[in-house]
């Protein structure tokens, strides 16, 4: 029986954060927007996306979010239960969220992702 994915572990830079279930990624790379005339034709142009990554970390007494807003030039990497994972290269944090019940929302950004596994 084939196992689909329930669990993931993000590591930043090959340290594993504290996420809860449900981080996300969206791989980035190109996509394309559909372009259409008078006259039927249909025309597509390209452009590039980040990768993202989100997820929901759970605070503890030596979490940093300082430290967290402040990283830059990193590797993220995305492990499935399943072993599929990417790795996104050159990330950086562009949200570190309100600090709320004991856990706060981590965004990232960087280059496409590539499929490491």
């Amino acid at each position: 029986m084939a196992q689909a994915t329930g669990r993931v572990t993000i590591k930043l830079n090959g340290d594993v954060i504290r996420s809860r279930a449900g981080a996300s990624i969206q791989t980035g790379g190109i996509i394309r927007e559909a372009l259409t005339t008078d006259q039927g034709t249909i025309f597509y142009r390209e452009d590039i996306t980040p990768a993202v990554v989100t997820a929901t970390v759970v605070h503890l007494a030596d979490t940093d979010i300082q430290s967290l807003r402040a990283l830059r030039d990193f590797t993220c990497a995305f492990e499935t239960d399943t072993g599929d994972g990417w790795s996104i290269s050159n990330a950086f944090v562009t949200e570190v969220g309100e600090l709320s019940a004991g856990e706060f929302q981590l965004v990232i950004n960087g280059n496409a992702a590539n499929r490491t596994i």
